[in-house]
């Protein structure tokens, strides 16, 4: 009921209102977590019914429920983290990816082929004679 509160105070600041949703996060993923199983058991029992393998049932939630940006003081952890070795590059990859600062569309290998400009096989793509400009 909290998370639907219309009397929150609408001139919280941009710390106070992260404090905030930081503190609800955990009510929301519950909730979700709590659908997808009950969502899943249902439909096994609809697979049952029509004669189908409920085992083939699988019902994910969603994990990215709330906008999970991340703010520069933790691109600069993450870095140092990095820099330490303490985590892998591929970890802060994923990190940077569900922060929303690296393309989702892309893994740790591609983003790695685009910044060292070679392709999947490891070999610098030859440059046609007519794609370069002399002027």
């Amino acid at each position: 009921a909290k998370l639907f509160d219309e009397s929150i105070n609408k001139q919280e600041s941009g710390d106070a209102r992260k404090l905030r949703m930081t503190a609800e996060t955990a009510s929301v993923m519950t909730i979700a977590q709590s659908s997808g199983e009950c969502l899943e058991r249902a439909l096994k029992n609809a697979a049952i019914y029509m004669g189908l393998n409920p085992d083939e049932v699988v019902v994910t939630p969603p994990t990215d429920l709330l906008d999970n940006i991340l703010d520069p003081a933790m691109i600069t952890a993450i870095t140092e983290l990095v820099d330490n070795n303490l985590i892998a590059m591929e970890t802060a990859y994923e990190n940077l990816r569900t922060g929303g600062i690296a393309s989702p569309e892309r893994d740790f290998g591609a983003e790695q082929a685009l910044i060292t400009g070679e392709d999947a096989d490891g070999k610098r793509p030859q440059k046609d004679v007519t794609d370069i400009n002399l002027t």
